[in-house]
C-alpha cells in the first residue's frame, strides 16, 4: 500500500516539474509579452518581478500605486495585468471593473490575495477567474500566470 502512495508522490512530482518546464518553455517561445503587476506591498512586486524576470520576451511594470497605473493601461494596454485585490486607494474589484470598461482590449487578469474567501467573490462578479493566494509559492504562480496568458492575443471588445 505505501508503495503506491510513493508512486503516486512521484507522479504528481513529476507532473509538477513537467508542467513548470512547459509553462516557461510557452513564455519563452511567444514573442514579447507587457505585463503589468499592481500591488501596495513592495515585496510582493519584488517577488513577482524575480519569478517573472527570468523569462526571455516579457517586458514587466511594476506598479506600487493603482491610481499610476490606470494611465499606463490607458495609453498601453499590456498583455496581462496580475492585481492585488486589497489596494490603499481603490480595491483591486473595483479597479479591474474600471480596466474593463475604459479598456477597448479584454486583459486578462490574475488576482491575488492574502485572503482565500475573496476568490468566491471574485467569481461571483466576474465568473471564471485567475487567483493566486499569498504567499505566493513559484509552482503555483507559473502555472497560474500560464494558463492565464494562454489567449495572449487581445480580443477587441
Amino acid at each position: 500500500m505505501r508503495t503506491r502512495y510513493k508512486l503516486f508522490d512521484k507522479f504528481a512530482k513529476e507532473k509538477n516539474e513537467l508542467r513548470n518546464a512547459l509553462a516557461k518553455q510557452y513564455l519563452h517561445s511567444k514573442g514579447e509579452k507587457k505585463i503589468y503587476v499592481i500591488d501596495d506591498c513592495r515585496n510582493a512586486l519584488l517577488l513577482v518581478n524575480h519569478y517573472l524576470k527570468d523569462y526571455k520576451n516579457v517586458s514587466i511594470s511594476l506598479f506600487e500605486n493603482e491610481l499610476d497605473a490606470i494611465p499606463c493601461i490607458l495609453d498601453q494596454a499590456p498583455d496581462l495585468i496580475i492585481l492585488d485585490i486589497n489596494l490603499k486607494v481603490i480595491d483591486g474589484i473595483k479597479l479591474s471593473q474600471m480596466i474593463e470598461s475604459i479598456s477597448s482590449f479584454k486583459i486578462p487578469i490574475v488576482y491575488m490575495s492574502q485572503h482565500n474567501h475573496v476568490e468566491n467573490k471574485l467569481r461571483d462578479t466576474f465568473g471564471q477567474v485567475s487567483f493566486l493566494p499569498k504567499p505566493i509559492h513559484k509552482n503555483h504562480f507559473i502555472s497560474t500566470v500560464t494558463q492565464a496568458t494562454k489567449n495572449f492575443r487581445r480580443i477587441v471588445a
